[in-house]
């Protein structure tokens, strides 16, 4: 009965020896799931800043692109009046031209005609 009790006590003391290393590692996984709980909210923080970042930029990439085609609908009115601005301008060009034409002409005719009202005057006085 000594011998079976004898026994039983070493068997008690390593269960024990055993539910102490258990006690302990289930503290150390304890600790350990906290600290990765605790990683995991500021991951999670993280992300949720990231998002709102996100979307900061979508609604300004958003916005930016409204403007931009509202630029370029702009820059097409504007190349539309220097392309008729220009056909003006060459058309006023082309009547420049023709008016210069007609004033040297008239010019001519001028100093055609002077000598003749020169004359028509002396003979008249």
């Amino acid at each position: 009965m000594q011998l079976e009790l004898k026994q039983l006590q070493q068997t008690l003391i390593i269960k024990q020896d055993e539910l102490t290393q258990l006690n302990r590692d289930n503290a150390r996984l304890l600790t350990e799931a906290w600290q990765l709980q605790k990683e995991q909210h500021a991951q999670q923080q993280l992300l949720a800043q990231k998002v709102q970042a996100l979307e900061a930029l979508q609604i300004s990439l958003a916005g930016a692109e409204r403007l931009n085609e509202t630029l370029e609908q702009r820059c097409r009115t504007l190349q539309d009046e220097v392309s008729r601005l220009g056909e003006i301008s060459a058309t006023q060009a082309q009547q420049a031209q023709n008016l210069e034409a007609r004033l040297v002409e008239a010019t001519e005719r001028l100093k055609l005609l002077a000598p003749l009202a020169n004359s028509d005057g002396a003979c008249g006085a």
